[in-house]
């Protein structure tokens, strides 16, 4: 017997869908975790004419009465009610998105809020290891009075709005919108301040009382302004004329206006009241125009509901960017006679994902796979777990990533779409052959003494860094090994390589503390592909290596900015795995040994301490090491004086570079001064003379 149809879709205005008071949420529904910066993307995602996605409704009628629940969008229907219901909803989900001061002017929140639309719809995709991606406050701490308008009483977008508006079409509205509400203090907004009639006029229906004071409120204000409205469309009368709207307020709420008080208050604000008008209009608008899918399920019972909800929200994971190229023609396009190198690859990727591929190899499988094929260079990305999903994702982004950066010049979303249109790439042998040649470089580079002692420590530069300085190391390692001909042997060549690329890894490690790789990597990545052809034969190194030492050791913090004082920061991590291969001391022996940062002077002994300033010594460069975490675990809080265990007294002595002879010396709290002068001397001494020989020859 055939399966009945168990649903039907269909689309309607996302207005309507939001205004459908017939909707109920069930028992059962998700709670509400949405926050306001996730509001805000909904609401670019409005304004820039996205798809709003699916919903999911169980829909069944009784005594010819239509009843729903609402199965899935509660998220997102609640967020677009809110932008209906009440506009500074919106200004309070950007404030929390873009990150502006209540004190900032209109240029300031301008640059802010283009500057986070590029981060969100830009060519850059945010470093997924950088701990500062929220855009920093614009402006100072402390509150301005209210106002802080132009000299006409408005806010007006700048320089940007018109360079950047045409690149996101309509968003440029979405900024002005914002820019009206803006400032929004205790009595009022940008938004309602035109509205304040409260010295003239009494019992205004959006006026409300709070601790004493009166405040506007912006929702009632909306819907009194809709009311407005209706009245207008209902008596024929023209709703933005300053006679109609003066005579409604001054009928509505008998204003007894004979010194026409009134009416210059309504002559004063008039332009603002007609701008808020037509703001209520724009998201109005949008929202009518803007589509979402409805998926109905006509008379399923509770338990079927249930599950369909839990089958949509519980299930499979998020695509990315280029895990969704794999459902476009163009990458659909078969390999003929891959290299059994690929296949194997191939299959080991569909295994992960459990579907089957019986048609052969695509052109997405190539670089899908690519990343996994780079077993040389490990010591840079580390090894991708394909049993974890979010691993698994990564490995194949990052492929396509490189193999576009090569080809195509760049790593943006538009670079990886365009790659499988490039025709000077040959798909059958020319990916093979890149990793063959990448696999190549990571066997010359293991093969130096330096990065043996890297490859020691069993870390990666992306687990020390992050993603974009990993790919900026390795492509840039390849033009310039490419450029020399790829050399091989011990000769001339083959030196200036590993020079070249000892330098760049020494200046990605100080480009990535000083934080010149947060924000937009990707474009800074692709910057140096187009200009490498500009590149010196041979690299110079920094020369500021030591006063950034001397500034982590005695301030605690890098370029100006503090530090972590209630944990180890991380970005201390990667100074420390370079300070033992600067200094050669080579990773300890074992399979299954792990790498930890412990404290010299456990942090335990800090907390009845009175020392001064004890927050920002306790988590000091000075204070940590490196430790093997099994040899680790019965030292952790001990003082170096209380180690009994031979072994791991010579493990601590050898990694904190001090003798077993001044243990004793260093195992008080009040002795981390002087720890601090001890150990800086061999940071230095590392970060100076013995890099400096890094570079000779």
């Amino acid at each position: 017997m055939p399966t009945s149809q168990t649903y039907e879709i269909r689309s309607e205005s996302v207005k309507t869908f939001i205004e459908d008071k017939t909707i109920k949420l069930p028992r059962f529904q998700r709670k509400q975790t949405w926050d306001e910066k996730k509001d805000f993307k909904l609401a670019i995602s409005l304004f820039k004419g996205f798809p709003f996605g699916v919903i999911v409704v169980n829909k069944q009628v009784i005594k010819n009465k239509i009843l729903k629940w609402l199965l899935d969008g509660r998220q997102r229907r609640n967020a677009l009610t809110k932008m209906l219901n009440d506009p500074e909803s919106l200004y309070v989900s950007a404030r929390k998105y873009i990150g502006f001061k209540q004190s900032a002017d209109a240029n300031e929140i301008e640059d802010a809020y283009w500057k986070r639309i590029e981060e969100y719809l830009g060519e850059d995709e945010a470093d997924e290891n950088n701990d500062e991606s929220e855009v920093a406050p614009v402006s100072q701490e402390g509150e301005e009075p209210e106002g802080a308008e132009d000299n006409s009483g408005e806010f007006h977008p700048g320089h940007k709005t018109e360079e950047l508006g045409k690149r996101y079409q309509d968003l440029g509205d979405l900024l002005k919108l914002i820019l009206l509400t803006h400032k929004k203090g205790k009595k009022v907004s940008g938004f309602t301040r035109p509205f304040d009639f409260s010295e003239i006029v009494e019992n205004l229906d959006y006026v409300e009382t709070n601790d004493g004071q009166s405040v506007l409120n912006s929702r009632k204000l909306k819907t009194w302004m809709s009311a407005y409205r209706d009245h207008c469309n209902t008596h024929g009368l023209q709703a933005l004329e300053k006679d109609t709207f003066y005579n409604y307020v001054k009928n509505r709420y008998k204003v007894d206006d004979t010194r026409q008080k009134f009416r210059q208050k309504i002559e004063q604000s008039w332009e603002k009241i007609v701008g808020r008008f037509e703001c209520i209009d724009t998201i109005e608008n949008r929202l009518q125009e803007a589509k979402i899918g409805i998926i109905d399920l006509p008379g399923v019972n509770a338990s079927d509901a249930q599950m369909t909800f839990n089958i949509i929200n519980s299930t499979g994971t998020p695509l990315t960017a280029v895990e969704i190229l794999s459902a476009k023609p163009s990458w659909n396009t078969p390999i003929s006679n891959p290299s059994a190198e690929v296949l194997d690859a191939t299959d080991k990727l569909y295994a992960a994902i459990a579907i089957d591929h019986r048609e052969g190899v695509v052109k997405w499988d190539g670089p899908a796979t690519f990343s996994n094929r780079l077993t040389s260079l490990a010591f840079v990305f580390g090894n991708f777990d394909y049993k974890d999903g979010k691993q698994l994702s990564k490995a194949i982004t990052l492929g396509f990533k490189l193999v576009a950066a090569i080809y195509e010049n760049g790593v943006s979303k538009e670079h990886i779409d365009h790659l499988s249109e490039n025709e000077k790439l040959k798909w059958q042998v020319d990916i093979d052959a890149l990793a063959k040649d990448f696999n190549d470089i990571g066997k010359i580079l293991a093969s130096d003494a330096f990065f043996k002692f890297f490859i020691s420590w069993r870390t990666s530069l992306l687990d020390l860094t992050s993603e974009a300085v990993a790919m900026d190391f390795v492509v840039r390692t390849y033009l310039d090994w490419k450029r020399k001909e790829k050399p091989y042997g011990a000769g001339a060549p083959t030196k200036k390589f590993l020079k070249n690329a000892k330098v760049l890894f020494d200046t990605l490690i100080y480009e990535y503390l000083i934080r010149v790789w947060r924000g937009s990597s990707d474009s800074r990545l692709a910057g140096h592909v187009e200009k490498f052809a500009s590149e010196p034969d041979v690299y110079s190194p920094t020369d500021k290596w030591q006063g950034l030492l001397g500034e982590i050791f005695d301030k605690h913090t890098v370029n100006g900015v503090k530090l972590k004082t209630g944990s180890v920061d991380s970005l201390l991590k990667p100074v420390l795995y370079y300070y033992y291969v600067l200094n050669q001391q080579k990773g300890p022996d074992g399979i299954d040994v792990t790498i930890e940062i412990d404290h010299i002077i456990p942090q335990e002994k800090f907390d009845s301490s009175t020392l001064s300033n004890k927050e920002l010594k306790i988590h000091n460069l000075s204070n940590l090491a490196l430790l093997p975490k099994k040899d680790n675990i019965s030292k952790r809080n001990l003082p170096l004086r209380d180690i009994t265990d031979p072994w791991l007294k010579a493990q601590v002595s050898s990694l904190t570079s001090i003798p077993e002879g001044d243990f004793e010396r260093f195992s008080k709290v009040q002795s981390i001064d002087d720890l601090k002068d001890f150990r800086k001397g061999f940071f230095m001494e590392a970060f100076g003379s013995k890099r400096d020989n890094l570079f000779i020859g």
